[in-house]
């Protein structure tokens, strides 16, 4: 699915500073997370970015078809899980709920895992 303006409303993305012995771990993370994304309803794709500048740096971004299954997925085991990843993973995380179509990540490099 092409994400476009007109159907992407509800997005959240959560930074996280990868300790750099974890970075294999995190990437097996991610993957692992991803699966399963795709299982919850309302779910439309998962984004991970890696910093340019700062290769320890990632931005993982989630992009929900309604609010209502966002914030579904936000009080679910999922989100849960990717929380405990990070802060085991990461030196910190942050959360914050985003427009999508307004987000600039050209400085960023679009990781293509498959998944």
């Amino acid at each position: 699915m092409v994400l476009t303006e007109d159907n992407v409303l509800f997005s959240y993305e959560v930074r996280i500073a990868v300790n750099p012995e974890k970075t294999g771990e995190f990437l097996e993370f991610c993957h692992s997370a991803a699966n399963r994304f795709k299982q919850e309803k309302g779910y439309l794709a998962l984004g991970i970015y890696r910093d340019s500048d700062h290769a320890r740096n990632y931005i993982l971004v989630s992009q929900w078809e309604s609010e209502e299954a966002m914030e579904h997925h936000l009080r679910g085991d999922t989100f849960s899980l990717l929380k405990g990843g990070a802060i085991v993973l990461g030196r910190h995380f942050t959360l914050k709920i985003v427009e999508p179509a307004s987000k600039d990540y050209s400085r960023w490099e679009r990781l293509n895992l498959h998944w």
